[in-house]
């Protein structure tokens, strides 16, 4: 080991990632229901916790589908399990599971966008994405060189990729493809998705 940070301020810390462009690291923590950013020595730089509420934010981009949202949905982090930066311009994706939602932030942390469906229908409106369209306990993230988000959507049995401007493009792989509970996702160059699962101690490889 040649360094640590972070000793006596995390509280339950889950996901990890560095923005290539500038040495940063970002962290998730469950308890404290935040995500931080360090430096790259690992001195913390600002925390951020999320957006405001969707009848704050209704008539705005922030919220994808806004019209399926109840208007006290919270939109500020519940449960920030994994995140991902978009190598483009810095963009923080984080999975929220209790929320059932994945946010998007800037690379200081200022909201952008909730993605709560994994339907096109979403923006029409009025829209009411139904239990098929919205996610189940979003675990793993991971982004491509050109922006696109991929979900491993752990409740739903399914990976689910979103395009660079934050639609819903495809599922990558479903349960119909044999994956079951998939915990993280990783992309490669060669545009080939790498999934591990949860229950079956396995990785399994797509092509997206």
């Amino acid at each position: 080991m040649t360094k640590k940070f972070g000793n006596g301020y995390f509280s339950k810390c889950c996901g990890i990632v560095t923005d290539q462009r500038n040495g940063k690291i970002i962290v998730t923590d469950i308890e404290k229901r935040c995500v931080s950013i360090h430096a790259a020595d690992g001195g913390l730089e600002r925390i951020f916790r999320g957006g405001a509420s969707a009848a704050e934010l209704v008539h705005s981009r922030s919220v994808m589908g806004a019209a399926g949202i109840s208007s006290d949905h919270d939109l500020r982090l519940q449960t920030p399990y994994f995140t991902c930066v978009d190598p483009r311009n810095g963009n923080i994706i984080v999975s929220d599971w209790a929320s059932n939602d994945v946010k998007i932030f800037d690379q200081d942390g200022g909201f952008l966008a909730c993605i709560f469906s994994c339907s096109k229908a979403q923006q029409s409106a009025p829209f009411s994405p139904g239990p098929v369209d919205t996610f189940c306990n979003p675990a793993g993230v991971c982004c491509d060189g050109q922006g696109n988000i991929f979900v491993a959507d752990h409740g739903r049995h399914r990976v689910v990729m979103f395009d660079n401007n934050w639609q819903f493009e495809k599922f990558v792989a479903t349960s119909l493809d044999g994956i079951q509970n998939p915990w993280s996702v990783v992309v490669s160059e060669n545009r080939q998705l790498f999934l591990s699962e949860y229950w079956s101690r396995t990785i399994k490889l797509f092509a997206y």
